[in-house]
C-alpha cells in the first residue's frame, strides 16, 4: 500500500492508478477465486490477488484489481485528500505571508484565488486534473465560465463579489465563498479492443 502513499504531488505526471499495479515484497490473497473477487468488486473492495498459474487471468505475476464500486478508487480519493490540504495551505499561506494584509476587496480575493489557481495548475501538471466535459450537477459563477474553464483548463474558480457579502461576514473579516470545480482526469483501468480480420 506504500505505493500509493509514495505520490509526490509536487511533481508532473506523478498521480498513480493501483490497477494491475505489483506490490513488491507483498504476498496476494491465495484463497481468493472468481466468486469471492466477484464479492469484492461488488462490496467496493480492493484486493491483490496472483494472476495466472492457478490465480486468476492469464499473466503469472501478482497485481492489485480495484473495484470501482460506488464511484470511487483509492487513488481518487487519496489525490482528492491531497488536493484539498494543498488548497487549504495556499489559502492559508495567502494570507499569512503578506506583509501588510489582504485586503477585502475583489484586488484581495484574486491574490486568494490566484493561490488557489496555483494548486489547481498543478494537479493537471501531476495528473489529478484535466481538461474535459463538466458533467457535474453543481453550477455557480458564470456558467458559460465554468463550461469554458473546466474544457480548456480542468478547472474554474469562483468566489462571491464582495460587494454582495453579508454584512455581519464583511464586519467579521470573512472572505466572500471560494468554490471549484474541478475535472478529475481518471485512469484507463481496462478496455475492449475490436479487431476486424478479412482474407
Amino acid at each position: 500500500m506504500t505505493r500509493l502513499l509514495s505520490v509526490d504531488f509536487t511533481g508532473s505526471g506523478t498521480c498513480q492508478s493501483m490497477q494491475l499495479k505489483t506490490l513488491p515484497g507483498v504476498q496476494p490473497d491465495p484463497g481468493m477465486d472468481s466468486t469471492q473477487l466477484a464479492a469484492c468488486k461488488t462490496a467496493g473492495v480492493d484486493v491483490y490477488v496472483s494472476m495466472g498459474a492457478g490465480g486468476i487471468g492469464g499473466s503469472t505475476a501478482s497485481k492489485v484489481l480495484i473495484s470501482t464500486a460506488n464511484g470511487g478508487k483509492v487513488d481518487d480519493v487519496y489525490a482528492g485528500i491531497a488536493f484539498g490540504s494543498d488548497l487549504q495551505v495556499a489559502y492559508f499561506n495567502a494570507l499569512a505571508t503578506v506583509d501588510t494584509k489582504v485586503p477585502q476587496t475583489e484586488d484581495g480575493m484574486d491574490a486568494i484565488k490566484k493561490a488557489m489557481r496555483g494548486v489547481c495548475q498543478q494537479y493537471v501538471r501531476n495528473g489529478f486534473l484535466a481538461p474535459g466535459a463538466w458533467n457535474g450537477a453543481d453550477d455557480f459563477g458564470d456558467h458559460d465560465d465554468l463550461i469554458r474553464n473546466v474544457t480548456d483548463v480542468g478547472f474554474y474558480i469562483y468566489t462571491s463579489p464582495v460587494a454582495l457579502q453579508d454584512e455581519s461576514d464583511r464586519i467579521a473579516g470573512n472572505a466572500p465563498l471560494a468554490q471549484i470545480a474541478g475535472k478529475e482526469a481518471g485512469a484507463v483501468l481496462g478496455g475492449n479492443v475490436l479487431v476486424n480480420l478479412n482474407q
